[in-house]
């Protein structure tokens, strides 16, 4: 937004971030209250509980930032948004493959590397780029369109 001071935006982002991580630790706190008190077998959730718990804090911080047109802005002054959400995709996708490279090793071939880990990192990592990407792109899409209706809605002086 080009209305806005860069410490109103860094502001509003540390609010949201702050809610955000409210969130998360409530959620935290009911998953494991459900499991220790109430002894609720939640399944493949206990799997997966610390990745569900980032995901809801990154969905609640991109819908409140694009919700307030914000969802185009990139935090490293000169890179363009969208090159700066393709590099965190592609850094989530390495991460990714790398992870699943080594839990796949480790369950399915005794910890050896071989041509199979090879196929499960690069395919990981690119189905994790492919969708991370296109939730990028569609917010990124999403509040640009939103930012230009809101320019062209405002009366010119």
């Amino acid at each position: 937004m080009k209305l806005l001071k860069d410490e109103r935006i860094q502001n509003y982002e540390n609010k949201v971030k702050a809610e955000a991580y409210n969130i998360m630790m409530s959620l935290a706190f009911v998953y494991i209250l459900a499991e220790q008190v109430f002894s609720i077998n939640l399944g493949i959730i206990k799997e997966f509980n610390v990745f569900i718990l980032f995901l809801t804090g990154t969905l609640y911080t991109t819908i409140r930032l694009t919700m307030k047109d914000l969802g185009s802005y990139s935090p490293i002054k000169g890179m363009h948004p969208f090159t700066f959400y393709m590099l965190i995709c592609a850094t989530a996708a390495v991460a990714h493959g790398t992870l699943m490279t080594i839990r796949n090793s480790r369950l399915y071939l005794d910890g050896q590397f071989s041509y199979l880990s090879i196929a499960v990192f690069i395919s990981s990592a690119v189905f994790v780029f492919m969708i991370t990407a296109a939730f990028c792109s569609i917010v990124y899409l999403i509040s640009k369109k939103r930012e230009s209706k809101d320019m062209e809605e405002e009366p010119e002086e």
